[in-house]
Protein backbone atom coordinates (compact mmCIF):
# COMPACT_ATOMS: atom_id res chain seq x y z
CA UNK A 1 0.00 0.00 0.00
CA UNK A 2 2.81 2.38 1.51
CA UNK A 3 4.99 1.07 -1.98
CA UNK A 4 1.74 2.50 -3.98
CA UNK A 5 1.15 5.41 -2.54
CA UNK A 6 5.06 6.58 -3.41
CA UNK A 7 4.63 5.65 -6.66
CA UNK A 8 1.37 7.78 -6.71
CA UNK A 9 3.37 10.55 -5.19
CA UNK A 10 6.72 10.49 -7.34
CA UNK A 11 4.39 10.81 -10.62
CA UNK A 12 2.50 13.87 -9.39
CA UNK A 13 5.98 14.78 -8.31
CA UNK A 14 7.76 14.63 -11.91
CA UNK A 15 4.73 15.79 -13.45
CA UNK A 16 4.88 18.82 -12.04
CA UNK A 17 8.48 18.78 -12.62
CA UNK A 18 8.21 18.41 -16.15
CA UNK A 19 5.30 21.17 -16.59
CA UNK A 20 7.25 23.55 -15.23
CA UNK A 21 10.08 22.91 -17.09
CA UNK A 22 7.80 23.20 -20.58
CA UNK A 23 8.25 26.51 -22.30
CA UNK A 24 5.45 28.98 -21.38
CA UNK A 25 2.74 29.07 -24.12
CA UNK A 26 3.67 31.28 -27.03
CA UNK A 27 2.61 33.22 -29.96
CA UNK A 28 3.82 32.90 -33.44
CA UNK A 29 4.06 36.48 -35.23
CA UNK A 30 4.29 36.65 -38.56
CA UNK A 31 7.71 38.26 -40.62
CA UNK A 32 6.71 41.53 -41.79
CA UNK A 33 7.18 45.55 -41.26
CA UNK A 34 5.47 48.28 -38.57
CA UNK A 35 6.33 51.58 -37.35
CA UNK A 36 8.72 51.44 -34.42
CA UNK A 37 8.62 54.11 -31.69
CA UNK A 38 6.42 57.53 -31.36
CA UNK A 39 6.43 60.83 -32.66
CA UNK A 40 4.68 62.41 -29.29
CA UNK A 41 6.82 60.48 -26.98
CA UNK A 42 10.04 61.11 -24.90
CA UNK A 43 12.99 61.78 -27.15
CA UNK A 44 14.79 58.25 -27.30
CA UNK A 45 11.57 56.80 -28.60
CA UNK A 46 12.00 59.25 -31.49
CA UNK A 47 11.81 59.04 -34.63
CA UNK A 48 8.71 56.99 -35.82
CA UNK A 49 11.12 54.24 -38.22
CA UNK A 50 9.69 51.47 -40.36
CA UNK A 51 11.02 48.07 -38.85
CA UNK A 52 11.20 44.59 -40.81
CA UNK A 53 11.19 41.67 -38.53
CA UNK A 54 11.49 37.91 -39.47
CA UNK A 55 9.27 35.52 -38.42
CA UNK A 56 9.33 34.26 -34.39
CA UNK A 57 7.57 32.92 -31.79
CA UNK A 58 7.46 34.60 -28.38
CA UNK A 59 5.80 34.08 -24.74
CA UNK A 60 2.36 35.26 -24.11
CA UNK A 61 3.03 35.89 -20.57
CA UNK A 62 6.17 37.14 -18.41
CA UNK A 63 7.63 33.81 -17.35
CA UNK A 64 6.05 32.36 -14.08
CA UNK A 65 8.13 32.38 -10.77
CA UNK A 66 7.27 28.84 -10.64
CA UNK A 67 8.78 28.30 -14.53
CA UNK A 68 12.04 30.10 -13.34
CA UNK A 69 12.10 27.96 -10.27
CA UNK A 70 12.54 25.08 -12.04
CA UNK A 71 15.78 26.57 -13.29
CA UNK A 72 16.53 28.35 -9.66
CA UNK A 73 14.57 26.61 -7.31
CA UNK A 74 15.71 29.00 -4.37
CA UNK A 75 14.68 32.23 -5.81
CA UNK A 76 12.40 34.41 -3.85
CA UNK A 77 8.71 35.13 -4.30
CA UNK A 78 8.21 38.85 -5.11
CA UNK A 79 7.92 41.13 -2.14
CA UNK A 80 4.18 40.93 -0.39
CA UNK A 81 3.41 37.19 -1.75
CA UNK A 82 4.16 34.22 0.57
CA UNK A 83 6.65 31.78 -0.69
CA UNK A 84 4.95 29.77 -2.56
CA UNK A 85 1.85 32.04 -2.99
CA UNK A 86 0.62 32.52 -6.68
CA UNK A 87 3.91 30.72 -8.04
CA UNK A 88 2.14 29.17 -10.74
CA UNK A 89 0.68 32.80 -12.21
CA UNK A 90 2.66 35.31 -10.84
CA UNK A 91 5.68 37.11 -12.83
CA UNK A 92 9.01 36.34 -11.59
CA UNK A 93 10.68 39.22 -10.62
CA UNK A 94 13.75 40.27 -8.89
CA UNK A 95 15.52 38.91 -12.14
CA UNK A 96 18.76 40.43 -14.11
CA UNK A 97 19.69 40.69 -17.42
CA UNK A 98 22.05 38.38 -17.15
CA UNK A 99 19.78 36.02 -15.11
CA UNK A 100 17.02 36.49 -17.66
CA UNK A 101 19.79 35.24 -20.44
CA UNK A 102 20.99 32.15 -18.58
CA UNK A 103 17.19 31.01 -18.04
CA UNK A 104 16.86 31.00 -21.79
CA UNK A 105 19.99 29.14 -22.06
CA UNK A 106 18.92 26.63 -19.95
CA UNK A 107 15.38 26.69 -21.14
CA UNK A 108 17.17 25.69 -24.54
CA UNK A 109 19.16 23.18 -23.39
CA UNK A 110 16.21 21.56 -21.67
CA UNK A 111 14.02 21.46 -24.62
CA UNK A 112 15.93 21.26 -28.02
CA UNK A 113 14.42 24.75 -28.85
CA UNK A 114 16.21 27.92 -29.51
CA UNK A 115 15.16 30.06 -26.99
CA UNK A 116 16.30 33.09 -25.73
CA UNK A 117 14.86 36.92 -24.87
CA UNK A 118 13.42 39.01 -27.51
CA UNK A 119 14.62 41.97 -29.62
CA UNK A 120 13.50 45.05 -28.48
CA UNK A 121 11.98 45.58 -32.31
CA UNK A 122 10.25 42.10 -31.64
CA UNK A 123 8.83 42.93 -28.46
CA UNK A 124 7.02 45.87 -29.67
CA UNK A 125 5.93 44.53 -33.08
CA UNK A 126 4.38 41.36 -30.97
CA UNK A 127 2.43 43.77 -27.98
CA UNK A 128 1.22 45.91 -30.49
CA UNK A 129 -0.56 42.70 -31.79
CA UNK A 130 -0.61 43.72 -35.56
CA UNK A 131 -2.43 47.59 -34.77
CA UNK A 132 0.21 49.73 -36.12
CA UNK A 133 0.80 53.03 -34.97
CA UNK A 134 -1.74 52.99 -31.65
CA UNK A 135 -0.71 54.11 -28.20
CA UNK A 136 -1.56 51.15 -26.16
CA UNK A 137 -2.31 47.29 -26.99
CA UNK A 138 -5.58 47.31 -27.52
CA UNK A 139 -5.87 51.17 -29.48
CA UNK A 140 -5.99 54.45 -28.39
CA UNK A 141 -8.32 54.12 -25.44
CA UNK A 142 -6.88 55.10 -22.21
CA UNK A 143 -6.31 52.46 -19.96
CA UNK A 144 -9.16 51.64 -17.46
CA UNK A 145 -8.02 50.46 -13.99
CA UNK A 146 -8.58 46.96 -14.55
CA UNK A 147 -5.87 47.20 -16.98
CA UNK A 148 -3.16 47.94 -14.02
CA UNK A 149 -2.66 45.72 -10.87
CA UNK A 150 -1.65 48.12 -7.88
CA UNK A 151 -0.79 45.12 -5.75
CA UNK A 152 2.69 43.89 -4.68
CA UNK A 153 1.59 40.43 -6.65
CA UNK A 154 2.03 41.40 -9.36
CA UNK A 155 -1.17 40.09 -11.02
CA UNK A 156 -1.51 39.62 -15.30
CA UNK A 157 -4.63 41.15 -16.12
CA UNK A 158 -6.91 39.99 -18.17
CA UNK A 159 -7.19 42.10 -21.63
CA UNK A 160 -5.15 40.63 -23.82
CA UNK A 161 -4.00 42.35 -27.59
CA UNK A 162 -5.48 41.37 -30.87
CA UNK A 163 -2.60 38.53 -30.94
CA UNK A 164 -3.42 37.11 -27.36
CA UNK A 165 -0.26 38.59 -25.64
CA UNK A 166 -1.06 39.68 -22.20
CA UNK A 167 0.73 42.18 -20.08
CA UNK A 168 2.93 43.64 -22.37
CA UNK A 169 2.98 47.01 -20.81
CA UNK A 170 0.50 46.73 -17.55
CA UNK A 171 2.60 46.66 -14.37
CA UNK A 172 6.70 45.56 -14.65
CA UNK A 173 9.36 46.33 -17.11
CA UNK A 174 10.55 43.55 -19.37
CA UNK A 175 14.25 42.54 -19.89
CA UNK A 176 15.35 42.70 -24.09
CA UNK A 177 18.28 41.16 -25.53
CA UNK A 178 19.27 44.68 -26.96
CA UNK A 179 21.99 47.21 -26.06
CA UNK A 180 20.64 50.55 -25.10
CA UNK A 181 21.28 53.92 -26.62
CA UNK A 182 19.13 57.23 -26.36
CA UNK A 183 19.91 57.63 -30.23
CA UNK A 184 19.52 54.29 -31.64
CA UNK A 185 16.52 55.02 -33.45
CA UNK A 186 18.19 57.52 -35.61
CA UNK A 187 20.16 55.06 -37.46
CA UNK A 188 18.57 51.89 -36.75
CA UNK A 189 19.55 48.99 -39.28
CA UNK A 190 15.76 48.31 -41.50
CA UNK A 191 15.96 45.04 -40.59
CA UNK A 192 16.00 43.05 -37.65
CA UNK A 193 17.70 45.81 -35.48
CA UNK A 194 19.55 43.78 -32.72
CA UNK A 195 20.60 47.12 -30.56
CA UNK A 196 24.20 49.08 -30.78
CA UNK A 197 27.04 47.21 -29.17
CA UNK A 198 29.66 47.93 -26.46
CA UNK A 199 27.15 49.54 -24.22
CA UNK A 200 26.78 49.99 -20.12
CA UNK A 201 23.06 49.00 -20.33
CA UNK A 202 20.15 46.99 -21.47
CA UNK A 203 16.78 48.59 -22.77
CA UNK A 204 13.76 47.42 -20.80
CA UNK A 205 10.32 47.97 -22.50
CA UNK A 206 7.23 47.95 -20.76
CA UNK A 207 6.09 49.97 -17.91
CA UNK A 208 6.54 50.12 -14.03
CA UNK A 209 4.44 48.92 -11.35
CA UNK A 210 1.36 51.17 -11.01
CA UNK A 211 2.79 53.01 -13.92
CA UNK A 212 0.63 56.41 -15.43
CA UNK A 213 -1.03 55.94 -18.78
CA UNK A 214 2.04 57.59 -20.52
CA UNK A 215 4.03 55.00 -19.15
CA UNK A 216 1.92 51.96 -20.60
CA UNK A 217 2.30 53.46 -24.06
CA UNK A 218 3.59 50.45 -26.51
CA UNK A 219 6.89 52.52 -27.50
CA UNK A 220 7.61 53.38 -23.59
CA UNK A 221 11.60 52.12 -23.11
CA UNK A 222 13.70 52.62 -20.23
CA UNK A 223 17.17 50.90 -19.18
CA UNK A 224 19.43 49.37 -16.93
CA UNK A 225 22.90 47.59 -15.86
CA UNK A 226 22.39 44.20 -16.62
CA UNK A 227 23.41 43.16 -13.18
CA UNK A 228 19.95 45.14 -11.99
CA UNK A 229 17.70 43.02 -10.41
CA UNK A 230 14.04 44.83 -9.04
CA UNK A 231 11.04 43.65 -7.81
CA UNK A 232 9.59 45.28 -10.89
CA UNK A 233 11.19 43.72 -13.82
CA UNK A 234 10.77 40.28 -15.49
CA UNK A 235 11.37 39.07 -19.05
CA UNK A 236 9.49 37.06 -21.09
CA UNK A 237 11.14 34.44 -24.06
CA UNK A 238 11.07 34.02 -27.64
CA UNK A 239 11.77 31.14 -30.45
CA UNK A 240 13.87 30.97 -33.10
CA UNK A 241 17.12 32.19 -34.77
CA UNK A 242 18.25 35.69 -34.19
CA UNK A 243 20.70 37.35 -36.56
CA UNK A 244 23.27 38.37 -33.73
CA UNK A 245 22.39 36.03 -30.88
CA UNK A 246 22.89 38.01 -27.60
CA UNK A 247 25.40 36.58 -25.18
CA UNK A 248 25.82 36.68 -21.13
CA UNK A 249 27.84 40.53 -20.18
CA UNK A 250 30.81 40.43 -18.38
CA UNK A 251 29.06 40.58 -14.87
CA UNK A 252 28.32 36.86 -13.79
CA UNK A 253 24.87 35.93 -12.95
CA UNK A 254 23.97 35.93 -9.46
CA UNK A 255 23.49 32.65 -7.24
CA UNK A 256 20.86 34.84 -6.18
CA UNK A 257 19.24 37.62 -7.06
CA UNK A 258 20.31 41.38 -5.42
CA UNK A 259 17.62 43.53 -3.88
CA UNK A 260 17.30 46.60 -6.28
CA UNK A 261 19.06 49.51 -4.87
CA UNK A 262 17.14 52.04 -3.21
CA UNK A 263 18.20 54.44 -5.41
CA UNK A 264 16.43 53.24 -8.07
CA UNK A 265 12.63 53.58 -7.20
CA UNK A 266 11.96 55.78 -8.83
CA UNK A 267 9.12 55.86 -10.51
CA UNK A 268 5.11 56.18 -10.38
CA UNK A 269 4.58 56.83 -6.76
CA UNK A 270 4.50 60.02 -4.43
CA UNK A 271 8.16 61.33 -4.26
CA UNK A 272 8.34 60.67 -0.72
CA UNK A 273 8.00 57.10 -1.50
CA UNK A 274 9.24 55.83 -4.43
CA UNK A 275 9.33 52.64 -6.02
CA UNK A 276 12.17 50.71 -7.94
CA UNK A 277 11.37 51.34 -11.49
CA UNK A 278 14.28 51.89 -13.77
CA UNK A 279 14.26 55.06 -15.94
CA UNK A 280 15.58 55.71 -19.06
CA UNK A 281 18.95 56.53 -18.86
CA UNK A 282 21.82 58.20 -21.04
CA UNK A 283 24.39 56.56 -22.95
CA UNK A 284 27.38 58.88 -22.00
CA UNK A 285 28.54 61.58 -21.12
CA UNK A 286 27.41 63.34 -23.98
CA UNK A 287 24.13 63.13 -22.68
CA UNK A 288 25.03 64.71 -19.36
CA UNK A 289 23.33 67.51 -18.07
CA UNK A 290 23.15 69.92 -15.01
CA UNK A 291 19.83 71.41 -13.43
CA UNK A 292 21.82 75.17 -12.69
CA UNK A 293 18.55 77.10 -11.55
CA UNK A 294 14.53 76.52 -11.06
CA UNK A 295 12.43 79.42 -11.41
CA UNK A 296 8.87 80.29 -11.07
CA UNK A 297 6.75 82.65 -12.54
CA UNK A 298 2.65 83.35 -12.75
CA UNK A 299 0.56 85.70 -14.19
CA UNK A 300 -3.27 85.49 -14.71
CA UNK A 301 -3.46 82.99 -17.46
CA UNK A 302 -0.56 80.37 -16.59
CA UNK A 303 2.46 79.69 -14.29
CA UNK A 304 5.91 79.12 -16.03
CA UNK A 305 8.26 76.82 -14.68
CA UNK A 306 11.80 77.83 -16.00
CA UNK A 307 14.83 74.52 -15.56
CA UNK A 308 17.92 75.88 -16.73
CA UNK A 309 20.58 73.32 -17.48
CA UNK A 310 23.96 73.49 -18.91
CA UNK A 311 23.15 71.72 -22.38
CA UNK A 312 19.91 70.69 -24.12
CA UNK A 313 17.99 68.12 -21.51
CA UNK A 314 16.55 64.72 -22.61
CA UNK A 315 13.30 64.15 -20.61
CA UNK A 316 10.10 62.49 -19.64
CA UNK A 317 6.98 63.29 -18.53
CA UNK A 318 4.47 61.93 -16.19
CA UNK A 319 1.14 63.22 -14.99
CA UNK A 320 0.08 61.13 -11.77
CA UNK A 321 -3.43 61.60 -9.95
CA UNK A 322 -4.14 61.40 -6.09
CA UNK A 323 -2.86 63.94 -5.33
CA UNK A 324 -2.21 65.48 -9.09
CA UNK A 325 1.61 65.99 -10.72
CA UNK A 326 3.39 66.68 -13.26
CA UNK A 327 6.90 65.00 -12.56
CA UNK A 328 9.46 65.53 -15.14
CA UNK A 329 12.52 63.30 -14.99
CA UNK A 330 15.51 64.45 -16.96
CA UNK A 331 17.81 61.72 -17.90
CA UNK A 332 21.29 61.94 -17.27
CA UNK A 333 20.57 65.13 -14.94
CA UNK A 334 22.55 66.31 -11.46
CA UNK A 335 20.94 68.48 -9.38
CA UNK A 336 23.30 72.01 -8.67
CA UNK A 337 20.35 74.58 -8.34
CA UNK A 338 20.78 76.27 -5.15
CA UNK A 339 18.80 74.63 -2.07
CA UNK A 340 16.26 77.41 -2.22
CA UNK A 341 15.08 76.88 -5.06
CA UNK A 342 14.43 72.92 -4.69
CA UNK A 343 11.45 74.02 -3.47
CA UNK A 344 9.83 76.91 -4.27
CA UNK A 345 5.46 77.66 -2.87
CA UNK A 346 3.85 79.02 -5.83
CA UNK A 347 -0.32 79.23 -4.95
CA UNK A 348 -1.20 80.48 -8.48
CA UNK A 349 -3.58 79.45 -10.89
CA UNK A 350 -3.61 75.83 -8.92
CA UNK A 351 -0.31 75.27 -8.99
CA UNK A 352 0.62 74.81 -5.07
CA UNK A 353 4.54 73.99 -4.91
CA UNK A 354 7.49 73.09 -7.45
CA UNK A 355 9.92 70.55 -5.85
CA UNK A 356 13.28 69.28 -7.09
CA UNK A 357 15.36 65.77 -5.99
CA UNK A 358 18.40 64.09 -7.28
CA UNK A 359 18.06 60.35 -7.56
CA UNK A 360 21.22 58.81 -7.78
CA UNK A 361 20.42 56.58 -10.56
CA UNK A 362 23.70 55.04 -12.36
CA UNK A 363 23.42 57.40 -14.61
CA UNK A 364 21.95 59.96 -12.33
CA UNK A 365 17.92 61.70 -12.94
CA UNK A 366 16.87 64.83 -11.91
CA UNK A 367 13.19 64.90 -10.95
CA UNK A 368 10.91 68.18 -10.74
CA UNK A 369 7.90 68.07 -9.43
CA UNK A 370 4.75 69.94 -9.86
CA UNK A 371 2.18 69.90 -6.86
CA UNK A 372 -1.28 71.46 -8.40
CA UNK A 373 -4.20 71.46 -6.55
CA UNK A 374 -6.46 70.45 -10.05
CA UNK A 375 -5.69 68.62 -13.37
CA UNK A 376 -4.03 71.15 -15.29
CA UNK A 377 -3.21 71.88 -19.32
CA UNK A 378 0.47 71.67 -19.64
CA UNK A 379 3.13 72.39 -22.84
CA UNK A 380 6.92 71.33 -22.46
CA UNK A 381 9.86 73.19 -24.39
CA UNK A 382 13.43 73.36 -24.66
CA UNK A 383 14.85 76.85 -25.27
CA UNK A 384 18.33 78.32 -24.78
CA UNK A 385 19.40 75.18 -22.74
CA UNK A 386 16.20 75.38 -20.30
CA UNK A 387 13.22 73.18 -20.11
CA UNK A 388 10.30 75.40 -19.79
CA UNK A 389 6.68 74.02 -18.76
CA UNK A 390 3.99 76.00 -18.91
CA UNK A 391 0.73 75.20 -17.08
CA UNK A 392 -2.54 76.56 -17.93
CA UNK A 393 -6.18 75.89 -15.87
CA UNK A 394 -8.00 73.46 -18.36
CA UNK A 395 -10.26 74.91 -20.76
Amino acid sequence: MFYQIRLVLSACLLAAAAQAQAPPPAVHVPAGSFLMGSAEGATWEKPVHEIHVSEFEISKRPVTLSEYRAFRPSHPAQTGLSANADAASSPVTGVSWDDAQAYCQWLATRTGGRYRLPTEAEWEKAVRGGLDGKKYPWGDDPPVPEDKANDAGHRIPERANPWGIVAGVYNLWEWVADGYSADYYRDSPARDPQGPENVRYRVLRGGGYRSDPNSMRCANRGSARPATASDVITFRVARGDAPTPPTVSEAPPATEPKPAPQAARVQAQPAAAPVPTPAPTRTGAADAVSVNGISVESDSSQVTVTIRTSGAPKYKTMALSGPDRLVIDIAGGTMSAPRAQQRIDVAALGVSRVRAAQFKNDPPIARIVVDMDAKLDSDIAVEDNSLVVRLRPKQ
